[in-house]
């Protein structure tokens, strides 16, 4: 996990909130498929439903087994963040156009940037 990295993707992005990043070694045991089976998964910490912070978890085990890096995983996630704070996160469809069209402006950025970045969305894992 590169800070520096992490920390130009929160600037590029607009990111306001405090935003805590959770390691887990192994995926936790639920009945949810898609926290169980997911690399990361992004949740929002609210008061009287008003957000007020982010919590990033990654599944280190599953990303040691897949073929994502650790830093692009981060940064899917922030890009949910993002949505998820002004207000444009589609609830049905969490991979919209706009969450892809953000993830593509973000890859060519950093890229502009001098850092390496892979693939943030692709349609064969990011299933809704």
């Amino acid at each position: 996990m590169d800070n520096l990295f992490i920390f130009e993707v929160i600037q590029m992005l607009g990111i306001k909130l405090p935003v805590e990043f959770r390691l887990r070694p192994v995926a936790k045991k639920t009945k949810d498929y898609r926290i169980k089976e997911s690399a990361a998964w992004c949740e929002t910490r609210c008061r009287k439903g008003i957000p007020y912070s982010f919590v990033i978890f990654v599944n280190m085990d599953i990303c040691f087994q897949s073929q994502f890096h650790i830093n692009d995983v981060i940064a899917h996630e922030l890009v949910h963040a993002i949505m998820l704070e002004n207000g444009s996160f589609n609830e049905k469809k969490h991979h919209d156009k706009k969450f892809q069209n953000t993830c593509n402006a973000l890859e060519k950025n950093m890229r502009k940037k001098g850092f390496k970045i892979g693939k943030l969305y692709s349609p064969l894992t990011d299933t809704e």
